[in-house]
């Protein structure tokens, strides 16, 4: 999934954006969920469940996931 996500696919950005909210496979990790679903979102992918958990990061983590983000393939 992370070499697809890293390769381009929208869907394995979105689901390892939710692999790593629900720590499956890895320690949890917000912020790089954060910015997973970020660049899945700028490709055109909604995701309801997604939206809900990035409007429910505190506002530093919001800020350093769009840092993350801009850093992503």
């Amino acid at each position: 999934t992370k070499q697809a996500a890293e390769g381009g696919n929208v869907a394995a950005q979105n689901r390892l954006a939710k692999l790593y909210m629900q720590g499956i496979g890895t320690d949890p990790d917000l912020v790089l969920a954060g910015a997973w679903y970020i660049v899945a979102r700028r490709a055109g992918l909604i995701d309801q469940e997604m939206d809900d958990f990035l409007q429910g990061l505190s506002d530093d983590q919001t800020k350093q996931a769009l840092q993350k983000a801009n850093r992503l393939p």
